[in-house]
Formats: structure tokens, sequence, C-alpha cells
């Protein structure tokens, strides 16, 4: 498979820098190794995507920080994404704070519209990434994309997503491994009606049931866009994330989610986010992060 590496170093849609220095350790961890000993071919890389440094000092709305320079950040994203799929690559997007899933998801949406297909989006995380400007407790954009994404955002958004429009329908949207849940967010995801499987599913029911299930909600879907966040792994294993919640998945759990998405064959794009190596232990988080991208483009035990 041909694949390329779109760096995002933006920390902006968090409180607690560092994750800035994500793309950075994911490469000196190996990524790129790893994906030549699976076979892939790597395609030359663009320049990486930074947030304008002057946007970076600008008034805070304290309901949406640093709005202006994360879409600018997303705008451009988008039409790299849009851009490498149009080439038949496979983008595999490195950041950075996981508000830069509104440049990617809504640039692979944009490719799939185009060749009428449907994207699903599994969204592997701690959070939800759910809120509004309403709704935030912080204001901080990293935990609103997912919100954004199914069509709840407003005008301040555009173009990268159109009010009421979703880019992805909520019901191709599944969320795995979430144990972290603002009141707003919650009440969002219920009314929305986007399939939720929570730690206490896996706990009930086993990774391989929650699994299964999450691939029926995404049946109808030719494409999955697969968003993994770092920080759905237990802080035992991955210390180095911008916001750890304990209780998380476990090595092996997260392995298997993504062999199993791997066998689909559905998977045509990749998000892999919050790494943050001032938090972490000898770059233990993101070594991890490419044995996750090592499973869900190929590597098998036999």
């Amino acid at each position: 498979m041909r694949i390329r590496l779109i760096d995002v170093p933006i920390d902006l849609g968090a409180s607690e820098r560092g994750v800035s220095l994500g793309p950075t350790a994911i490469r000196l961890a190996g990524l790129e190794e790893k994906l030549q000993l699976l076979g892939h071919r790597l395609e030359e890389d663009s320049p990486p995507i930074r947030p304008n440094h002057c946007k970076r000092i600008e008034p805070e709305n304290s309901r949406t920080k640093f709005l202006s320079a994360i879409k600018d950040v997303c705008l451009e994203l988008h039409e790299r994404v849009y851009q490498t799929a149009c080439e038949g690559i496979f983008p595999i997007i490195l950041g950075g704070d996981h508000s830069l899933a509104m440049g990617s998801i809504t640039g692979i949406s944009r490719y799939q519209i185009e060749k009428n297909k449907i994207l699903g989006v599994l969204w592997i995380d701690a959070h939800g990434d759910y809120n509004t400007p309403e709704t935030t407790p912080s204001g901080n954009l990293h935990g609103m994309p997912l919100a954004i994404i199914n069509g709840l955002g407003d005008e301040r958004f555009l173009p990268l997503c159109s009010p009421g429009q979703p880019t992805v329908l909520p019901q191709n949207t599944v969320l795995i491994g979430t144990r972290d849940l603002d009141p707003g967010e919650r009440d969002l995801l219920r009314t929305q009606n986007v399939n939720v499987l929570t730690m206490m599913h896996l706990d009930q029911h086993g990774v391989d049931h929650c699994v299964h299930r999450a691939l029926a909600f995404l049946e109808n879907c030719d494409f999955i866009h697969v968003s993994l966040d770092m920080d759905c792994l237990d802080p035992s294993v991955a210390p180095g994330v911008g916001t750890p919640v304990g209780g998380g998945l476990t090595l092996r759990e997260a392995h298997y989610i993504l062999e199993r998405l791997a066998e689909t064959g559905k998977v045509c794009s990749l998000d892999l986010v919050e790494v943050n190596p001032l938090l972490d232990i000898k770059n233990q988080s993101a070594r991890i992060a490419v044995e996750l991208v090592g499973s869900i483009l190929g590597s098998r035990t036999i």
C-alpha cells in the first residue's frame, strides 16, 4: 500500500501543551521503519501543517479557544487529505491534538462522497469529543470535533462543516473505549443516537463482542476512517498522553480492535493523536502508537 504521513503539530485545542511534539516522537519511535517492514511504500512527506504564529496569541473566546488558528490548520489538512486520497494514497495523520480530526475527516469524506461511497468513523478514545460551544466546560476545541463532524457546528466552522449538515451521519459513527463524558455531550450523544461502546460494555461483554457490534453498526459503510486517540489506553500502558483517564483499554485489547478492523479491508485513513512526549516515559507511548499502527496495517503473529 502507498502511504503518506501528514504531520500536524498542533496543541492549541488542548489545555496541556506538548502534544505538538507528538509527530516527531512517533517518527523517532520507528513508524516509518515499521511501515516499510510491513511492505508498504512511503510516499514523499508533505510539510508539517502548523498553526499561524500570529493567531496563537489572538484574544481567546472562552467557549471556542483559538478557533481561528485551529480552523486554518484544519482547512489545510482537509485539502491535504483530499488530494492524498485522490492520488490513491492512504493518509496517516500524526497529531497533535484531536481537533485536527475536523480537517482529516472532512477531507476523506469529501473524497468518498465524490465516489458515491458511504464513510463511517470509528472513534477510539477515552472521551466523547462531542461538546459544542454551548456545552463545553473548558472551551477546548479538542473536545468538540466529533460533534462538529456530525453536524452540530455553527457558521464559525465554515467552510469545513456546513451547519446542520453532517460530514458523517451520527448512525455511521461509533465510539469505543469511552469512559469520560461531560454531562452536555452525554445528552447530545443520546439525542443524536450515536453508537457508543463504553469501557463498561467491554468489561461486561468482552472486546470481541464489542468489536462485532461496532462493525455491525458500520456494516452499511463502504469505508471507515479510524481516529485513534492514545488516551484510549490505560495510563499504565500509555502515560504520555494529553488527557489521561484511568480504567482504559489494555494493550492487547487495543491490538485486537485494530486487527479486526484491518480484516474488514474498509479502513481508508487514520488519525493518530494526543501523544505528549513531555509527559511520557522513555517515549513509551509513541512506541506503542507505532505498534498499534502496525496492527491496523497488516502486522500479524502468523
